[in-house]
């Protein structure tokens, strides 16, 4: 799904009628303003036949700008282990995160002023059972890193 760029009123963002078309009419939608401008917000439940998984997209005149997906629920055949965690170095771009760590559970972008800034979270399936991992990136290039709990 492609997002245009918030600060230029969502120019190149993919329209939710293109989404309505490809995925259905949303769950939910809502307004609310952000930075002096109107959006919108489309939710989509139970995506990718999960009966927990949203899909959330920000909409500023019609246009996508940013997206989330919300607890997917991804089948690790082994737990995340610090090691992993301590493999990705600042710098690395995103697909070596996925390689190395697999699916997160949430994903958040936001494309805002020609920069996208995107955050996977994983808190599924973990050991211990209250690990986390959230991972920031910019522009496709890892900026920071974080965990609790993993041993």
């Amino acid at each position: 799904m492609t997002l245009g760029d918030f600060s230029k009123m969502g120019t190149g963002g993919v329209t939710l009628n293109d989404l309505t078309a490809k995925y259905g009419k949303p769950d939910n939608t809502s307004s609310v303003k952000q930075n002096d401008q109107n959006t919108t917000i489309a939710t989509w439940n139970r995506m990718a036949n999960q009966a927990n998984a949203t899909v959330s997209v920000g909409f500023v005149q019609n246009k996508a700008f940013s997206k989330s997906l919300n607890d997917y629920q991804v089948e690790r055949k082994d737990p995340i282990t610090i090691a992993q965690f301590n493999q990705l170095q600042t710098g690395a771009d995103a697909d070596a995160a996925l390689n190395t760590l697999g699916l997160p559970n949430q994903v958040n972008m936001i494309t805002i002023s020609g920069s996208t800034q995107a955050t996977y979270t994983y808190d599924k399936a973990m050991k211990p059972t209250n690990a986390k991992i959230v991972l920031t990136f910019m522009n496709n290039k890892l900026q920071g890193k974080t965990q609790h709990g993993l041993d």
